[in-house]
């Protein structure tokens, strides 16, 4: 351990938070510095009257050929990654061909292995890939391509196979169990990758997780803190560990809204929810707030002001501020920065890499996305193409 990390491990976080104040990172103050440039010389109106061409000039950018795609202008080799990005942007504005669409479909199903079902393009397919179960990998990809599959009105060619060793609801039930709930961000990306395929799996495929499902239901039902409508372990005491359980809330409310389950305690939530968004905008304890910090936020924040339709001026002001920040993200190609401070590395792939602040696929589909979200709150309607289980999950829906 370095010497930074060593006196950081023994000064509380308030501590570190107050000498962050005193004493601020040069990079932290250029990025406020550009971001109050931003507010003082951006129309906004005009901005989001562009988004769309932008965006997808962006995108287009990117094809290598016949719906293949790179992840960022930082890298020269396609991915699957990618190009599954590229299929949720294009389809956000009805971007898509029916011959493109075809093109789309035999690609996917050409990288698809009929024993497990899972997904890769033989460019990202290293050890980690086929182990990690989180936040990167083939059953994170899987979780994301139902998406896509639902964006085209298509299905995979095999079934997920993948899935079966939870099918059984004691199986499933260990499963959870076992997750770290201290560590709650990279355990509920877990819980949204399995959950979200075999809700796909169950209502497009036919495949047999009712049970399962269930058994999942109830155990985060049970597992769900009162005090804080979260599944942290532990106490919520500082911003870390605020930051960590609402994080950890946006991989499960999904699963529990796409079948028409009522989040328990949402008010005690949304308290915490208020609270979360810094002076600039964006979701996190510093000025850098990533696309993932942001939605992790906002997707929560949605759907327990559309539950229990508590506060909607104070919902409106938090979600004016988030705007501004996300598009203040935006680059002038047209693409989406993760974040503005540091290189976006997924996975220790050359595939997937973008330069600091430099746009990649993924940030401009997860900030579209929750753009996207935010109008479809305001407009009261899915007026777009957010009709799926996990991460595009609807917000308003017929109940049963």
């Amino acid at each position: 351990m370095d010497i930074k990390s060593t006196v950081r491990s023994l000064l509380p976080e308030k501590m570190i938070n107050f000498l962050k104040d005193i004493y601020p990172d040069p990079e932290n103050r250029k990025i406020e510095h550009a971001f109050l440039q931003y507010c003082t010389q951006k129309n906004l109106s005009e901005q989001k009257l562009s988004l769309k061409q932008n965006i997808l000039k962006y995108v287009n950018t990117l094809e290598v050929k016949n719906v293949r795609y790179r992840f960022s202008e930082d890298t020269t080799m396609e991915s699957l990654y990618a190009s599954t990005f590229a299929c949720l942007i294009r389809g956000f504005y009805d971007d898509i061909s029916e011959d493109t669409r075809s093109k789309w479909l035999d690609y996917f199903n050409q990288c698809q292995h009929p024993i497990d079902g899972l997904f890769d393009d033989g460019i990202v397919n290293d050890t980690l890939y086929f182990t990690e179960r989180k936040g990167y990998g083939a059953r994170h990809l899987a979780g994301i391509i139902i998406n896509a599959y639902d964006r085209l009105n298509g299905l995979p060619k095999y079934e997920f196979s993948f899935l079966n060793e939870y099918k059984d609801p004691d199986k499933m039930i260990k499963f959870l169990s076992r997750l770290n709930y201290r560590k709650i961000w990279g355990s509920s990306n877990e819980i949204m990758n399995y959950g979200s395929v075999m809700q796909f799996a169950r209502d497009r495929m036919g495949m047999p997780f009712e049970s399962a499902l269930e058994a999942m239901y109830d155990f985060l039902l049970k597992k769900i803190r009162p005090e804080y409508g979260l599944w942290f372990e532990g106490e919520i005491n500082s911003k870390t560990t605020m930051y960590e359980a609402i994080r950890g809330a946006y991989h499960i409310f999904p699963l529990l809204w796409y079948d028409q389950i009522e989040i328990p305690y949402a008010e005690k939530c949304l308290d915490l929810l208020y609270h979360s968004q810094n002076k600039w905008g964006g979701f996190h304890n510093r000025i850098n707030s990533s696309a993932c910090a942001d939605i992790d936020a906002i997707d929560p924040l949605l759907r327990l002001s559309i539950q229990t339709q508590c506060n909607p001026h104070k919902i409106n002001e938090l979600l004016e501020n988030a705007e501004r920040w996300i598009l203040f993200n935006q680059n002038p190609d047209g693409g989406f920065a993760f974040n503005r401070k540091g290189v976006f590395d997924w996975g220790g792939q050359k595939a997937l890499f973008s330069q600091s602040q430099h746009s990649n696929i993924f940030a401009t589909w997860f900030r579209s996305l929750t753009l996207q979200l935010i109008d479809n709150y305001r407009n009261q309607n899915n007026q777009f193409r957010i009709q799926t289980p996990g991460s595009e999950c609807p917000l308003f829906y017929e109940r049963k």
